[in-house]
């Protein structure tokens, strides 16, 4: 009780919710927030789900009152593009007094599980729209876990796929925390993508990885959008996080600010002269965002600027980035200033968390404030900054590559080419952070949570650390397996092109594995960009979590039975480069015999199929079902999946998940 209400003094000191909104904004924040989720995967196949969800659901779910209540029916958020992202009211308890709300309910789990929707808490949709992806884009999520923003990146990528096409751009997520980067596999494991790299690094120390280029210059890995969704104390996720009432106090954004400018800094390190970056956290204090923001403006010199996103988003209610700020310690006194910070606190004061001089000059307006009570939210911060000119050697070295006696140097007083800041923090006494900041940012970090339990494991098959390393070039360092580029002409390639007809258009180049002593018994794919990076002369220097697609499996067969077989997983990216040879166009019928039967035989499938099974040899194939063609299916799209052609039966592929 002590601690809530320390929090609403602080958050009344500070002035950043009006007088008149103060007592709408507490009420907010002790209701629980609503039900949220977005329309996931291509712009068509995301248009049809839509349209279902508007003429098949909503309208059933009007006019529902429960125990004298007016149920509200699923509503589009009203500053999310094309009607993709919703919100719903409904509790759990109204969820299970009425058939209608049940069944939309599990239309949503299902649809879930299969990766067409993704339940993501409707303010953290914000940073990934506002950082305006494009498919040629190369994007950096710096603090990626759990991963709901990863995945919308990636989707972003995808956005304009057509058949047949891979994207140029991909999506590197790191995370510090080598357990959450696991997360970030099972995260975005549904998006199926070549184009994603998962990586584990302090984000204030990333390293620079120069890639391979033909002419031997320097050519060090920018990136054209970053992410900076930083650890904050989440004072903004009270709605969803009662614990934090317990928890809250003044020194988990003090001891945090500091990890946070180190952040941001090292990406705008990171970031191409042209590019843009978001930087966001689920918190309301000025600390952790304004303070930030203009202590790495300052330290930039006009490298870096912030953007006006205020005609972005129409629809989304905001208030604008605040100038002034006041720095209240654990007594709830207001510090002025850094020199009049007491004595006893002044190892954990920096001059960077009180408002600057040139703050009214810096533009902190356009920064975007995010507040629970305005549309029914959690709070939010969110600054767009455009690099307008070099702020590094690596900057310097990428205008400078066609001139030959190009020598770039860091620019004074700002940063330098690793991301070590050129200008020490002042602080209000020049030694280390008293102990125990630690612990403060580690609990701040898991208040940062987005409807994912961090507790829970992805699948073994799909996240397990692979075998350790300890003769590794980095002593000490646990890596992972390697991820080892096979040769195009390698045996293997040239078989499985071979036997399913692969056409000469899809890469030969960009299969990889990752062991060379298990006889290539899995085999992924990735593109060709994130095969520069794996190229890269010292990327020894980048922690590679995962990367790539599963597209082959080796199986143990009987002599003359073809033992590689094709992965679900990377079954849409190949289909279109495959022989019509290895396809079984089937019904819905037949689809339904496959799901409810184990090992069916042929004769119990209906004509075409039968006679085709009959016909063919042994081996993986890929079933086809066309919905078009039966014209009264509810399935959208064309589906298609791998099955296991024995001598009397077929055996899908598909594990009980992928099924449902």
């Amino acid at each position: 009780m002590a601690r809530t209400k320390r929090f609403r003094k602080s958050a009344k000191e500070q002035g950043i919710i009006p007088t008149e909104e103060w007592a709408t904004f507490l009420e907010t924040l002790k209701s629980p927030l609503p039900v949220t989720f977005r329309i996931t995967g291509s712009r068509s196949h995301a248009h049809e789900l839509r349209k279902i969800l508007e003429t098949e659901y909503i309208p059933r779910l009007k006019d529902i009152v429960i125990d004298g209540e007016p149920v509200e029916p699923p509503k589009h958020l009203p500053w999310y593009p094309e009607g993709l992202g919703w919100h719903f009211t409904a509790s759990r308890s109204q969820l299970r007094k009425s058939p209608e709300l049940s069944k939309f309910h599990k239309f949503l789990v299902s649809e879930t599980d299969v990766g067409n929707i993704s339940r993501q808490e409707a303010v953290s949709m914000l940073p990934p729209l506002l950082l305006d992806v494009q498919p040629h884009h190369w994007v950096m999520d710096m603090c990626a876990a759990p991963g709901s923003k990863t995945a919308q990146l990636l989707e972003a990528i995808h956005a304009n796929d057509q058949e047949g096409t891979i994207p140029s751009g991909l999506v590197l997520a790191n995370d510090a925390d080598h357990k959450r980067s696991y997360m970030l596999i099972h995260q975005t494991k549904r998006l199926q993508s070549p184009c994603l790299v998962v990586t584990n690094h302090d984000g204030t120390f990333f390293p620079n990885i120069n890639l391979a280029s033909a002419d031997g210059k320097p050519n060090t890995m920018q990136f054209d959008r970053i992410l900076c969704d930083v650890p904050c104390s989440g004072d903004g996720t009270f709605r969803k996080n009662e614990l934090l009432w317990k928890t809250w106090n003044h020194n988990n954004a003090v001891a945090l600010h500091s990890t946070q400018v180190k952040i941001l800094l090292r990406g705008c390190c990171l970031l191409k002269v042209g590019g843009r970056i978001v930087y966001s956290t689920c918190s309301l204090n000025p600390l952790e965002n304004e303070a930030v923001i203009a202590e790495v403006l300052n330290r930039c010199k006009g490298a870096v600027e912030l953007v006006d996103v205020s005609e972005q988003l129409p629809g989304l209610i905001r208030r604008p980035g605040v100038s002034d700020w006041k720095v209240i310690n654990k007594d709830n006194v207001h510090i002025k200033s850094v020199e009049e910070v007491p004595k006893e606190d002044k190892r954990r004061y920096l001059a960077s968390h009180f408002p600057p001089e040139n703050a009214a000059s810096l533009g902190l307006e356009k920064c975007v404030r995010v507040y629970p009570h305005l549309q029914n939210t959690g709070g939010f911060f969110v600054a767009v900054f455009k690099k307008t000119s070099p702020l590094t050697a690596v900057d310097r070295a990428a205008e400078d590559r066609i001139s030959e006696s190009a020598e770039a140097t860091p620019a004074p007083d700002a940063v330098d080419a690793e991301g070590e800041e050129s200008i020490p923090q002042k602080r209000a006494h020049e030694e280390t952070q008293e102990d125990g900041s630690n612990e403060e940012e580690a609990e701040a970090k898991r208040a940062k949570t987005e409807d994912v339990d961090p507790t829970k494991e992805a699948s073994e098959d799909e996240a397990k650390p692979v075998e350790v390393d300890l003769k590794s070039k980095n002593e000490g360092r646990i890596n992972e397996n390697p991820f080892i580029i096979m040769e195009s002409n390698s045996e293997d390639i040239g078989m499985f092109c071979d036997y399913y007809g692969i056409s000469e258009k899809f890469p030969r180049d960009s299969y990889l594995v990752r062991s060379e002593g298990n006889k290539n018994k899995t085999i992924y794919f990735i593109s060709e960009s994130v095969k520069k990076i794996l190229e890269a002369p010292d990327n020894n220097r980048l922690r590679v979590v995962n990367t790539g697609v599963k597209v082959f499996i080796r199986n143990v067969t009987k002599e003359g039975v073809f033992p590689f077989r094709i992965h679900s997983e990377g079954l849409t990216m190949m289909f279109p480069f495959l022989s019509e040879t290895r396809v079984i166009d089937i019904t819905s019928n037949d689809i339904k015999i496959l799901m409810e039967q184990q090992n069916p035989k042929f004769e119990h499938f209906s004509e075409g199929p039968q006679q085709r099974l009959k016909e063919v040899q042994s081996g993986c194939y890929i079933c086809r079902y066309d919905p078009k063609k039966e014209g009264t299916s509810s399935i959208l799209n064309t589906v298609l999946f791998p099955v296991w052609r024995a001598n009397v039966s077929v055996n899908i592929l598909l594990n009980k998940k992928e099924q449902e």
